[in-house]
């Protein structure tokens, strides 16, 4: 299957204002256990086919859950997640936004923008260089625009292969 896939940076902290909160959501940094994050990971990333932690070895995912460069946000709603938002640091001071959504069931209720918001605010902190992220046609048809909305611009688009 090809994908198209679209690569996005911000290299400055965006000027957006926060959204609402609904209801009881909380977004918070997390370290959860492996069982915990994968169940997590699977609701979320299971309808847009994702599959980069699945992959990993479980010695492999628990070392990187617990390393420096792991950087994890939770999207709950009265205390059940729902979201999560899921950087990477990397060389150059630079953070990878590497995995971002909220589970099927929540969707168009202005979560996702919120996980984002908060999340963002956070990294920003940490004073990046650089936010980057890239997406693809398996993603929700509403990312790019959301993340545009976000302060993110474009920088690179490809055509890949996805393998089985």
């Amino acid at each position: 299957m090809r994908l198209l896939v679209t690569y996005l940076e911000q290299l400055r902290e965006p000027v957006v204002a926060e959204p609402s909160s609904i209801g009881r959501a909380e977004v918070g940094r997390e370290f959860p256990a492996r069982d915990d994050y994968l169940s997590l990971y699977r609701a979320v990333g299971a309808p847009v086919h994702w599959d980069l932690r699945l992959r990993l070895d479980p010695t492999e995912l628990q070392q990187l859950l617990h390393s420096n460069s792991f950087v994890l946000f939770v999207l709950r709603v009265e205390r059940r997640a729902v979201g999560l938002c899921e950087f990477e640091a990397r060389p150059n001071n630079e953070y990878e936004l590497v995995h971002f959504g909220v589970v099927p069931h929540v969707q168009g209720q202005g979560l996702g923008k919120f996980l984002l918001h908060r999340s963002l605010t956070v990294i920003w902190k940490m004073n990046p260089a650089r936010v980057w992220l890239h997406t693809d046609t398996n993603d929700s048809s509403r990312a790019v625009p959301l993340y545009l909305q976000f302060g993110f611009r474009q920088f690179a688009q490809k055509f890949e292969e996805l393998r089985d």
